[in-house]
């Protein structure tokens, strides 16, 4: 199965059971694995990261139009919740405080 990180779908690319492979196929093919998992933890990295608890779903089940114009926080409980974020005031006026 092909993903994001590393491609190993191509049967004539992968080493085949019962031949002999080269030192250096093998190697450049650990190279790609490992560029693979640099991809990885890079991608993990700069990705948001929340608690995890036992028998809590971090798991958002609003629909598409119940996300919009909000943003990601935290209920009174510190739990994980969309919050009012962003509300469109028209377009931008000289005489209008903004915050």
């Amino acid at each position: 199965m092909a993903n994001d990180f590393y491609d190993n779908s191509d049967s004539a690319q992968r080493f085949q059971p019962g031949t002999t492979v080269r030192a250096d196929e093998v190697d450049a093919k650990f190279d790609q694995v490992a560029t693979g998992f640099d991809d990885v933890n890079i991608e993990t990295d700069r990705a948001l990261k929340f608690p995890v608890e036992s028998g809590v779903s971090q798991e958002f089940t609003a629909t598409i139009l119940q996300r919009r114009r909000k943003v990601l926080g935290f209920d009174e409980n510190g739990d994980l919740a969309l919050q009012s974020g962003f509300s469109y005031r028209g377009d931008w006026a000289t005489t209008t405080d903004y915050l």
